[in-house]
Parts: C-alpha cells; sequence; structure tokens
C-alpha cells in the first residue's frame, strides 16, 4: 500500500504583503496569515496535521514555512492590514488565522538569497 503525501497548504500573496509578513518573522519569529472562513478554506484545511508547509507564492517564486496552529476567529479582532485584504473575499465574519513559522533549513541557497531581498 502506497503512503499518501502530507496535505500542506498554499496561497498566493503579493510582494508588499510578504515584506509585512518578513517584518513580523523578525520582530516575533512568526507571522498569522488571515483567511476567510468559507467552503473552499475548509476543505482546504479539514484533515490538515500540524505542523505542516504552507507554501507562499510571491511572483513565480515559492517560498515555505511551517504552519504550526490554525484557529478560527472573528473578522473585527484582526489586524486592520489583514481585515483590509480578508474583506475582498467571499465568507462571513469568521476567519482562520494560521500562524506560520519559518523553516530553519533553507532547501537551497537561491531562496535565501530571495529572502534577504526582501529585507532591505
Amino acid at each position: 500500500m502506497q503512503k499518501s503525501k502530507p496535505k500542506k497548504l498554499g496561497t498566493t500573496i503579493t510582494r508588499a504583503a510578504f515584506t509585512e509578513k518578513l517584518k513580523q518573522v523578525a520582530e516575533k519569529g512568526r507571522f498569522i496569515e488571515y483567511k476567510r472562513v468559507n467552503d473552499y478554506w475548509t476543505q482546504r484545511i479539514d484533515g490538515i496535521k500540524l505542523p505542516t508547509e504552507m507554501v507562499f507564492l510571491v511572483g513565480a517564486s515559492p517560498y515555505r514555512f511551517m504552519a504550526v496552529s490554525i484557529e478560527k476567529m472573528e473578522l473585527a479582532a484582526i489586524p486592520e492590514y489583514a481585515r483590509k485584504i480578508v474583506s475582498k473575499t467571499d465568507g462571513g465574519e469568521l476567519v482562520y488565522g494560521i500562524t506560520c513559522e519559518p523553516i530553519a533549513v533553507s532547501r537551497n541557497a537561491q531562496v535565501q538569497s530571495q529572502l534577504t531581498e526582501f529585507h532591505d
């Protein structure tokens, strides 16, 4: 019997939003990605075993982080910058807060150099 690959999450993100995420990593060691609770994200999150890999596609470049927790929270409770982005998507008044941490070992030097360009 063949083992199934563990589920991982992925999303696209703008360079500006990714830069904000990297600032949060520098300050707190982690960041929270917010997604509206709707059928699309509920199906993707169901069955996830934490921690799991979360891939952020910035332009054509993938950046991998580790999703360590997923919580439901009120839309009104999240930061204003995130509320503006999340409010553009369909759904109710709840959001998933996906806490992500950097993966300790970069997969190659090119990824590391790409990450540092966002810090400048």
